[in-house]
């Protein structure tokens, strides 16, 4: 269809071109053959008042030369008329088709271009309107795969919340039979067995944290997820973090450590549920990644209006080709040595949303072979930052 559609506009343009041809050389060339034989008439009186003749040939080359003059300037003045009337038509036709393009530049496609004769720019009318039917099929054609995408999008996040919670209740069970198992409350168990108890409640553990990262991420995704924001002690929220990570730092011979700025306020504002979230993500994976060396966190004063943590770690560091990449969900760095640690690559993307929640702001300075450190900038008001 749009290629017969593309052969009869140019059988239409090449004809109406054609038309559009003959009429333009006609009026040019009735004048210029005017001009000529005016000419001719002006140039014979001139000559035969020039030569000397009798007092009546000279009056009859003088009236011969008169006239010539007079239809002269007739003919300069009808073919100035004529010039001035077709150039004042061709520049409202050109004026029009310019407002027309304009319209159809602004996203109006609907109405089309009249096209009332076939001359050059009436075919550029017919090819404007042309070119605004494709870009309005296009324009409904991305609309419906954009519906299509955001359903499937909701698709997958109702899925994934809604599978991540049924998983949680038997992770659950699981987790709490192993541990009543390891406090050998139905009866003493060997070393063999708690062993094996021990790796089933640390991989219980795992298999629970990625299912949270995977709830949470549909919950971002779906803009489904809610700051409770409160009065914490930044203090008390670095000794949690301490906990929690402590001991896996030991376990690998780490040295991890926490450091309060004393010029930060007792008291701040936020979501401190979520903010240890932020460092369970960021400290968890600095002790995964770190073989030797330490780990640390520091919350400190930045401004007036703003404080931060950061988490530092004297790992294998980042390359910085990937540093960009980092924070987007399901992605790990092209390194055996790292990608062989685990996880689905969602803590870091979950991290960064989190922090943009919150009005924030993270970023990352690392170096190969030395380390890396991650810093999240937060206001210290965020109800004024949110602007709530």
């Amino acid at each position: 269809m749009e290629q017969v559609l593309q052969k009869e506009l140019w059988k239409n343009g090449r004809e109406a071109h054609n038309r559009s041809w003959m009429k333009s050389i006609r009026w040019p060339l009735m004048l210029s053959i005017s001009g000529i034989l005016l000419l001719a008439m002006l140039a014979a009186g001139l000559g035969a008042y020039a030569i000397p003749h009798s007092d009546k040939t000279q009056m009859d080359g003088r009236a011969l030369l008169i006239s010539a003059g007079g239809f002269l300037f007739l003919w300069l003045l009808f073919t100035s008329v004529i010039c001035v009337v077709i150039t004042r038509l061709i520049v409202r036709r050109v004026n029009s088709l310019q407002a027309e393009a304009a319209r159809i530049a602004g996203g109006h496609l609907q109405q089309p271009i009249p096209v009332e004769r076939m001359d050059e720019l009436s075919i550029i009318s017919a090819y404007c309107n042309e070119m605004a039917s494709r870009l309005a099929n296009r324009e409904e054609l991305l609309k419906k795969a954009r519906e299509k995408a955001l359903l499937d999008s909701q698709f997958k996040s109702n899925l994934l919340a809604r599978v991540s919670h049924d998983l949680r209740q038997p992770l659950g069970v699981i987790l709490g039979y192993s541990e009543i198992i390891r406090d050998e409350i139905f009866g003493p168990a060997n070393n063999l067995q708690r062993k094996a108890i021990s790796e089933i409640i640390s991989s219980t553990l795992r298999l629970s944290q990625m299912i949270s990262d995977l709830l949470d991420t549909a919950r971002l995704e779906a803009q489904d997820l809610h700051l409770r924001i409160d009065d914490f002690s930044p203090n008390l929220l670095l000794q949690q973090a301490s906990g929690q990570m402590s001991l896996p730092a030991e376990r690998k011979g780490l040295a991890f450590s926490t450091e309060l700025d004393p010029r930060l306020p007792e008291k701040l504002r936020g979501d401190p549920g979520r903010l240890l979230q932020i460092l369970s993500h960021l400290a968890g994976n600095a002790i995964k990644f770190t073989q030797q060396g330490s780990v640390s966190i520091r919350a400190f004063q930045v401004d007036a209006d703003h404080w931060a943590i950061s988490v530092a770690d004297t790992g294998p560091g980042i390359p910085a080709d990937a540093l960009e990449f980092i924070f987007e969900p399901f992605h790990q760095v092209d390194d055996p040595a790292i990608r062989d640690k685990g996880g689905v690559g969602l803590g870091l993307a979950i991290a960064q949303q989190l922090v943009q929640l919150m009005g924030g702001c993270i970023r990352v300075e690392s170096t190969v072979g030395v380390g890396s450190t991650f810093l999240v900038t937060l206001p210290l008001d965020p109800n004024l930052q949110r602007g709530e």
